[in-house]
């Protein structure tokens, strides 16, 4: 878990998302989440992180170590997915917290979004174990 704490840590940190081109597009928030919560709950962050358009920050070999890192700390698929906090904002913009957990284990999940005429954007994806690093963003 020490381990894989800084890097998550950093993750969280380091995930502007400004690197991207353009910001990951969903026809609706249902199927934003069915997306997200499909790779979270597998376990498959990298596959997040791609989706969700910070591919461009991350060699082949950092994603799979993120997997790998991953794995080790989760040894087992989430079984629970939760909203745990939602602030709308101005002008379809919003800001979320999931926490997706198996027993003890919890991995909380921050996301910005901006809803607009049939389409929601996915600004901003992040991803910690730390569950105070999360609620720093509200």
């Amino acid at each position: 878990m020490t381990v894989l704490r800084p890097l998550l840590a950093a993750l969280l940190v380091a995930l502007p998302l400004a690197v991207r081109a353009e910001a990951p597009v969903f026809t609706d928030y249902d199927t934003l989440r069915a997306r997200l919560d499909a790779l979270v709950m597998a376990r498959r962050l990298s596959e997040a992180l791609v989706l969700f358009g910070a591919r461009d920050a991350y060699t082949d070999a950092e994603l799979a170590e993120i997997d790998t890192r991953v794995r080790g700390r989760f040894p087992a698929d989430f079984e629970n997915a939760a909203m745990v906090r939602s602030a709308e904002m101005l002008n379809g913009f919003r800001q979320e917290m999931i926490a997706y957990w198996t027993g003890k284990n919890y991995l909380y999940v921050y996301l910005f979004l901006h809803q607009r005429p049939g389409e929601i954007v996915a600004m901003q994806f992040r991803f910690s174990t730390d569950v105070d690093e999360v609620f720093a963003r509200f």
